[in-house]
């Protein structure tokens, strides 16, 4: 499936080389997100599989905000 590339985006979240690219990793969230609900609405998705992209989506969602609120501190 494409959402299998959801992986890949935790990449940009946790950053190479200490450099965190937030904005960019929303981006591709987002994406991903969208991804996800046109699959899921053709049926391409199998009701076990939803879970674990929703919780996926979930946790970069959850990185990228937890990144950003990091980020405004330390430039603050």
């Amino acid at each position: 499936h494409q959402v299998e590339q959801v992986g890949g985006f935790q990449d940009l979240v946790i950053g190479g080389q200490g450099q965190q690219l937030v904005l960019p990793a929303y981006d591709q969230v987002l994406k991903a997100s969208h991804l996800f609900n046109l699959m899921d609405a053709r049926g391409a998705i199998a009701v076990a599989e939803r879970q674990s992209y929703i919780g996926r989506i979930r946790e970069l969602c959850k990185a990228c905000a937890t990144a950003y609120v990091e980020q405004e501190r330390k430039t603050a």
